[in-house]
C-alpha cells in the first residue's frame, strides 16, 4: 500500500496497523501528518515502515472518553474518569474510583464494556446497596413475580426456590428467576 492510500484512508476515519502488531502499536492521523507509534513508544514518520511493509490492515484503535464504563476482560467494570494524551501518543486512563490514588491504566489493558455486562453490572450494584448478592432475597422483601405480574411477599427461602405469598392464601413456590425486587425488607416502613 502506497502513503498516500493510507493517508487517504486516515482522513477517512480508518485506522490501521501492521500485522502482528499488538494493540499498543499504531498509525493515525496528527495535524494532517502520518505518525506510527511502535510496541515500546516510539514515534517516527510512516515512510519508514512502509518501505520494509506493505502489509498494513485495518483495525479499531480503542479510546474512551470521560464516563464511559470500560472492563478489563476479568470481571472489572469501571467509569472513565479522565484521558491522558501522553508524548507518545498513547493514552492513559485514570479510573474513577482509583482518582484519588492517581493512578493510570494504559488503553490497551482495557475494552468498552458490553450492553449486558453494563446491565449485569447495574444489577450487581442494585444489590450491593442492599448488601445482597444477584437474587439474594430475604423473607418479608416485597417482590413482583413476573409470570402473574402481581406483587408478592416473599415468605421463606426454601432449598427448591422462595415461598411467596399474597396476602393470607396463593402460597407458592417459584424461582428466583421469576421475581424482581420490588422492596426489600431494609427499606420496608410498615415493618
Amino acid at each position: 500500500m502506497q502513503a498516500w492510500e493510507v493517508y487517504k484512508n486516515l482522513q477517512e476515519g480508518k485506522q490501521m496497523r501492521l500485522r502482528g502488531w499488538g494493540d499498543g502499536a499504531y498509525i493515525e492521523l496528527n495535524e494532517d501528518l502520518v505518525t506510527f507509534t511502535d510496541e515500546s513508544g516510539v514515534t517516527g514518520n510512516i515512510d519508514a515502515y512502509l518501505i520494509n511493509s506493505d502489509d498494513w490492515e485495518f483495525y479499531h484503535i480503542p479510546r474512551f472518553a470521560v464516563g464511559d464504563l470500560i472492563t478489563d476482560g476479568r470481571g472489572r467494570i469501571i467509569e472513565v474518569s479522565k484521558v491522558h494524551k501522553m508524548n507518545d501518543g498513547s493514552y492513559l486512563y485514570t479510573i474513577a474510583s482509583d482518582i484519588q490514588k492517581g493512578w493510570k491504566y494504559p488503553f490497551d489493558e482495557w475494552r468498552k464494556a458490553t450492553k449486558e455486562e453494563i446491565e449485569q453490572e447495574k444489577e450487581k450494584r442494585k444489590w450491593a446497596k442492599w448488601g445482597r448478592e444477584i437474587n439474594e432475597f430475604k423473607e418479608t422483601d416485597i417482590v413482583l413475580f413476573r409470570p402473574k405480574r402481581e406483587v408478592y411477599e416473599v415468605v421463606d427461602i426454601k432449598e427448591n426456590g422462595i415461598e411467596i405469598a399474597q396476602g393470607y392464601n396463593s402460597l407458592m413456590i417459584v424461582s428466583c428467576k421469576d421475581l424482581k425486587m420490588i422492596a426489600p425488607r431494609e427499606n420496608r416502613v410498615d415493618l
